[in-house]
């Protein structure tokens, strides 16, 4: 969603909060044996959008994609924690191992993976590396920061590449979100945002934005005032447009308002507000 430039002082944030360490990969001990019995599967090929005829079929296989994304950030999240509850036991020993896995980490820094071919040869290093039986305190190590890695290449330079939209961020947050909930025994995170205002029926009559729609109202801007739209980028939103004004300067703008933020109004410009409603559902009975 377009950048707003917020026009009441009443707001509350709402911002989504989702962090991963960085760490750069190290080299695994040469003492360390593969593993023999059941190996972690690394899904070491990220697997790709499939191509579709229609709007629902290409969302529908964005999501599988964005699921197997979240899957695999969550699993090498996880090798993280396990491994590192393994070291609280031994500080003495890890302050040592620490300064020497830090050698081999400083050593790679500046060499990450430009390509996506290199990021798939990197992923598979990695993913190799966490697969190890640690025979000592600097392979636990060596795992964590593998681990580590491999989730930061993940969320960085394939989630959060400058080709896909931030709602893949987003929704790729909201998904491991939930898997860690579930693995915590928590109850699921709210499906839907508050609803703080009420600018649609609670069954809505819609029907998607056409060509046609966005061609009449970039002509005629005044007439998208009062229509009311419902988003689904990351998470279902309704937002109506409440406002419509000439500025000398900024020439055409809105004014927003959100269910989820009550009274707060966000300014909007003639462009930003076609690229909302080309995205959203069209709320016929509003």
């Amino acid at each position: 969603m377009p950048p707003a430039i917020k026009s009441s002082s009443m707001s509350t944030s709402r911002r989504a909060a989702f962090s991963v360490r960085s760490a750069a990969a190290t080299k695994p001990s040469a003492t360390a044996p593969k593993r023999s019995t059941v190996k972690r599967s690394a899904p070491n090929k990220i697997p790709a959008v499939a191509s579709g005829s229609g709007a629902a079929t290409r969302r529908a296989s964005k999501r599988r994609e964005l699921e197997e994304f979240a899957k695999t950030f969550f699993k090498y999240s996880q090798i993280y924690e396990d491994m590192a509850v393994t070291l609280r036991d031994h500080p003495d020993e890890l302050q040592g191992a620490h300064e020497r896995q830090s050698k081999i980490v400083l050593e790679d820094r500046g060499r990450g993976p430009q390509t996506l071919e290199q990021i798939h040869s990197r992923l598979a290093i990695l993913a190799a590396r966490c697969d190890i039986i640690p025979q000592s305190i600097d392979d636990r190590l060596a795992v964590c920061f593998a681990s580590m890695e491999y989730a930061q290449i993940l969320l960085d330079a394939i989630v959060s590449h400058p080709s896909r939209p931030f709602s893949d961020r987003l929704e790729f947050m909201r998904m491991v979100t939930q898997m860690t909930r579930k693995s915590l025994n928590l109850p699921p995170a709210p499906a839907e945002l508050p609803r703080l205002a009420k600018f649609i029926p609670d069954d809505p009559i819609i029907r998607r934005v056409s060509a046609k729609d966005l061609k009449q109202w970039r002509s005629h801007p005044k007439e998208l005032l009062r229509k009311a739209f419902i988003s689904h980028d990351a998470i279902r939103r309704v937002f109506l447009i409440s406002d419509y004004c000439v500025k000398e300067v900024a020439g055409h703008c809105y004014e927003v308002r959100f269910e989820d933020c009550g009274p707060d109004v966000f300014t909007f410009s003639l462009a930003d507000v076609l690229g909302m409603v080309a995205e959203a559902e069209f709320v016929t009975n509003a």
